[in-house]
């Protein structure tokens, strides 16, 4: 396994081999709390990288609770496929994978351990695909865009046209396996 933080996979200095790679024992747990949780831990500090930061228990449910998710954007980054393409023959769902890309998405559901997050077209907005998987979703996009983690995409619909599904990160079942690596806000 390798890890970049350069725009474009490939060669190039910027790209760590895997120190250690753990994942979530309890993985693949329930369809309502998949426990879709790894953790990559280099073998020496990155250099020049600011890391992101993990939300407190229960942020996206106190959100919720005082009624600021439903206006919510997210922003979603991932090196997965640009888009799904339609035409002659099967669609393509693997086009332009390793460059980094994001979007914006707005909120659509909460559930104790899944953010569901709408990507439709329709609303402006993009979304994950193909490869995407383990991507950031970040709190906030364009001028309200924070440094938050809300969750992890895990998957959506099959062509990544209307839903990002993302494990949240400030859950007690997350923040006891992320506990393990690093300090918990």
């Amino acid at each position: 396994m390798w890890i970049t933080f350069d725009p474009v996979f490939g060669p190039s200095p910027n790209l760590f081999s895997a120190g250690r790679m753990t994942l979530n024992p309890a993985f693949p747990g329930t369809q309502s709390d998949p426990e879709d949780l790894g953790m990559v831990v280099l073998d020496a500090p990155v250099i020049g990288i600011t890391p992101a930061a993990l939300p407190p228990l229960g942020l996206l449910d106190r959100l919720f609770a005082e009624g600021q998710l439903r206006n919510t954007l997210f922003t979603i980054v991932g090196y997965g496929a640009a888009d799904t393409v339609f035409g002659t023959g099967a669609p393509d769902p693997n086009e332009n994978r390793g460059t980094r890309r994001f979007a914006t998405e707005g909120f659509d559901a909460l559930e104790p351990n899944l953010l569901r997050l709408n990507q439709n077209a329709v609303f402006a907005y993009g979304g994950s695909n193909h490869g995407d998987s383990g991507g950031p979703n970040f709190l906030g996009a364009a001028d309200t865009e924070t440094s938050i983690v809300a969750g992890i995409t895990i998957g959506g619909d099959p062509w990544g046209l209307s839903q990002n599904v993302a494990y949240r990160l400030d859950t007690p079942e997350a923040r006891a396996f992320l506990g393990q690596f690093v300090l918990l806000p």
